[in-house]
């Protein structure tokens, strides 16, 4: 099932770009023909994305079943509940992980999410990605703040969240998929 991820807007606020450009990156909105290299990755990713991913608590999956799992991240970009974009290398060969931002129904707030594949780690690559889908975010959907939830415990996320200019606001105990203690940043729209 292929969704046109750009031609149908969220009905309160615009469209979210569905193809977006940085200096090294391409980011891409979840296509069907993404699903074997997203397999390939989170399979050779496992052991490093699955304590920070809540997830990855439902990985392994088939390639019918990531295929699934694409096609309900393009419906929530439609219904803009949920904005997920493909990190590409800029030739569009190497898949190097995934930004996100997902309405967690707080007015005016969206929550940016991110990862990398552990080879990109430590290349300012998801800093890059980052910094321009909260560009989306305020200047773009509207959104007054950027909310950035990490595990305490997750250096390279929290540094990402400090290199944006976030501004930490408290933590949180959670005791779902990933129970632990998140630390949690936020952004704001430039007055």
């Amino acid at each position: 099932m292929s969704v046109d991820v750009s031609s149908e807007a969220p009905p309160t606020r615009p469209a979210a770009p569905a193809h977006i450009e940085t200096s090294r990156l391409r980011l891409v909105a979840w296509r069907p023909e993404d699903a074997s290299a997203l397999r390939a990755v989170l399979d050779a990713n496992d052991a490093h994305l699955r304590p920070w991913i809540p997830f990855m608590q439902h990985e392994p999956r088939t390639l019918d079943g990531t295929r699934a799992m694409i096609a309900q991240m393009q419906q929530a970009f439609v219904q803009g509940t949920a904005y997920r974009w493909a990190l590409w290398c800029a030739s569009h060969i190497n898949l190097y992980g995934e930004v996100m931002l997902i309405d967690r129904g707080e007015a005016g707030s969206l929550e940016l999410g991110y990862w990398m594949a552990s080879s990109v780690v430590g290349r300012g690559l998801a800093t890059e990605a980052a910094r321009r889908i909260s560009q989306v975010a305020l200047r773009d959907l509207g959104a007054q703040t950027v909310r950035i939830r990490c595990d305490v415990k997750n250096a390279a996320s929290n540094a990402v969240a400090a290199k944006l200019g976030a501004v930490r606001i408290g933590q949180e105990r959670v005791h779902d998929v990933l129970p632990g203690l998140l630390q949690l940043w936020q952004l704001e729209a430039p007055v």
